[in-house]
């Protein structure tokens, strides 16, 4: 059987796209050369590449480079001229968009691709897809953003009760406020929602200090822009690690591997394999274990759905349940919520009060309400409703 050619891609400053550019920005210096440096980077997506693959990136690959890697048996097409001008260099704009609005020789290249393996779904990912005719399967670019915020792990810590030390601020006088409670206890750090390697992150020990950043914000916000910060009091780190996992389209989920972070000051240096005595600690203090349970939840929950032959793509969100639930439905496809409901008194007055009732009272998708395990006894149907009626239409 023959594979299916693959093309690589992205852009390593992913964190960059997704940032919202009407939020405030911490005071920070201009670094152009190391933008310069992000760009080129794309070249170690050559990892991924099987033979026959294609790597597109944004400078050519140096010829003794692409012939050593073949002797060590990476094989792949790549293109030979720059897909960057001079122009678009000195601004911020994904591969995607230059793709998408540019490059006769990435069109040539293109032909007979029948995959994408982008590094990172960002603005104009999808566009470029559907412009060479290439399938989408990933999810929406409002998810990717979602998932990679500072503010949903954070959330995810307050919701599955997990110690915290952190608190989100929303203003420049919040973040004052909050820092000088923090501050008394020792220094404490702010974070932008989508730093990445020290960038984006500012550590305060002093009162003056906060107080002048707070006044960078401010001014900001005198033009518009919205306050989105994390603040985090800075703690001496035991062990700064990361964990891959691959979730396969089926559901199952696969631990790919550890590894000890190594950071200078705020910003990355390095990684190695993490040790037996680490993985160790992670074991005992329950962090695989949760994970194979989260996956299992998830198997249980789409298993009797795929075997009626109906696609099931597994979300896990965290916070106040019906804002998340309503949030995921606007999400485009959604046609129908489905809920289980364990009230006692009939399904009608189930709703009221209840998160199905706030729900259905968005207003967004209409609303199917099943008993567990008594699809074919008890099922009703809501279609949105004025929350001022005294009865939901049913249909």
């Amino acid at each position: 059987m023959t594979a299916l050619k693959t093309v690589h891609l992205g852009s390593f400053d992913a964190e960059a796209f997704w940032r919202d550019p009407e939020l405030a920005s911490l005071p920070a210096l201009p670094d152009q050369a190391g933008r310069r440096i992000v760009n080129a980077m794309d070249e170690l997506l050559f990892l991924g590449c099987k033979a026959g693959d294609l790597l597109l990136t944004r400078f050519p690959m140096q010829a003794a480079f692409v012939d050593y890697l073949g002797q060590i048996g990476f094989a792949f097409e790549h293109n030979a001229d720059p897909l960057d001008s001079e122009t678009i260099q000195e601004r911020q704009t994904s591969i995607f968009d230059i793709l998408v609005n540019s490059s006769p020789e990435a069109c040539e290249l293109l032909a007979g691709v029948s995959l994408i393996a982008p590094y990172a779904i960002v603005p104009g990912t999808q566009e470029f897809c559907h412009k060479y005719s290439i399938p989408f399967d990933g999810p929406s670019l409002a998810a990717v953003v979602k998932a990679n915020s500072k503010a949903i792990s954070h959330q995810m810590a307050v919701d599955l009760g997990l110690k915290n030390f952190g608190c989100l601020v929303g203003s420049s006088s919040e973040l004052v406020e909050q820092g000088m409670r923090t501050l008394a206890d020792g220094p404490l750090i702010i974070k932008d929602l989508f730093g990445v390697s020290g960038k984006g992150s500012l550590v305060v020990q002093s009162e003056s200090m906060l107080k002048r950043i707070g006044a960078h914000l401010a001014a900001q916000e005198k033009k518009g822009k919205r306050v989105s910060l994390l603040i985090e009091p800075f703690l001496a780190m035991k062990l700064d690690f990361s964990c891959q996992i691959r979730i396969e389209p089926a559901g199952q989920v696969q631990f790919l591997g550890l590894q000890q972070m190594h950071n200078h000051q705020l910003a990355y240096h390095g990684s190695s394999r993490l040790d037996a005595e680490q993985a160790e600690m992670l074991e005992q203090v329950g962090y695989f274990r949760q994970m194979e349970e989260l996956a299992a939840y998830l198997d249980q929950k789409a298993g009797p759905l795929r075997k009626l032959g109906i696609r099931v793509n597994t979300v896990v969100q965290f916070g106040n349940p019906a804002e998340r639930i309503v949030s995921q439905a606007r999400e485009p496809g959604t046609d129908l919520i489905a809920m289980a409901t364990h009230g006692r008194s009939g399904l009608r007055t189930v709703i009221f009060g209840s998160v199905a009732g706030r729900v259905l009272y968005s207003g967004i998708r209409p609303v199917l309400l099943v008993r567990p395990g008594r699809l074919d006894d008890e099922v009703e149907a809501f279609w949105p409703a004025d929350p001022a009626d005294d009865e939901a239409t049913s249909g």
